[in-house]
Order: C-alpha cells, then structure tokens, then sequence
C-alpha cells in the first residue's frame, strides 16, 4: 500500500501512531522516520498499512488558533477597540479572509477571553511561524493601544 498508494513520500513531514518525524526512506518491509530528536524509528510496512498517517506535506493551510485573555479589569470600550484592533490584523494578506475571526468567548477566572482564528495561506511551517509571530506581535500592539494588558496566571498572597 505504501509504495503503490503513496498516502506519503520520502521527506515528507508525517504523524504515523505517536511519531512524528520526516520520511527518510520507504522500504519493501519497513518505512524509516527521522523524528525531532534526530533519532531513526523504522516502522513495518505491514503496521503502517493498518494505522491511520497523517500527512503534514499535502496541507493547503495551517490553522492560527489563538486565545487571548485579556486582565478582567479590561473595560468593556478597552475590550470593543482589542477586538477592532485585532479584526483588522486579521486582514492580512497571507490569511484566508473568509476563515478570519476573532469573537470574545468566555469570562473566564482571571481573564476575559478572545479567541482569534483563521488560516494560514501557507505551506511551509517556517513561513506559518513568521506570520504567526507577526499576527502576535500585532496582537499584542492592539492590546496595549487600547490601554490594556493581557491577562496571566498570578496567585496574591
């Protein structure tokens, strides 16, 4: 199935059962996969066949899927120019326009919560990371513009 179906090829980045790694060679009996840790894990053909892979090579776009918790003292006006701000970021070029949004989701204990999504018109993983570090960055500016912070796990004793 492998070699015949090709659901995967060599240098491809793949999730095959709880390994995650590139494809360095697909053999007759066994696959090799190169993971993260620069380690080899061989996986027989036969137990490949029968697991679910997935594919990361063959994505069109990856999802940006961030929460932001903003501090519960936020003020409703601070929370309306937050979520404008970062609606704007969200017409960025490289971001599928009809998948951006961002909405306040929740009140949660010590934050109030957006939660900004949208995909990536990326393949590459190098290339989602800039721009996911550009749309956070950003985010961050619109935050402190409106003249609040974000929101982060403290304890007062």
């Amino acid at each position: 199935m492998l070699v015949t179906d090709q659901p995967i090829r060599v240098g491809d980045l793949c999730r095959m059962g709880d390994t995650v790694g590139v494809i360095e060679d697909i053999g007759m009996r066994s696959t090799r996969v190169r993971t993260a840790e620069r380690t080899i894990v061989t996986v027989p053909n036969g137990q490949a066949s029968s697991m679910i892979v997935e594919n990361f090579a063959t994505r069109d776009k990856i999802s940006f899927k961030h929460v932001i918790g903003l501090r519960d003292e936020t003020t409703p006006d601070q929370l309306r120019q937050v979520l404008a701000g970062v609606r704007k970021l969200l017409g960025h070029a490289q971001l599928q326009a009809d998948s951006a949004r961002v909405r306040l989701v929740r009140f949660g204990a010590p934050s109030l919560d957006l939660e900004a999504s949208a995909y990536v018109l990326a393949t590459a993983l190098e290339t989602y990371l800039k721009i996911q570090e550009e749309l956070l960055l950003q985010i961050m500016d619109a935050v402190e513009a409106a003249g609040t912070t974000l929101a982060f796990p403290s304890q007062t004793t």
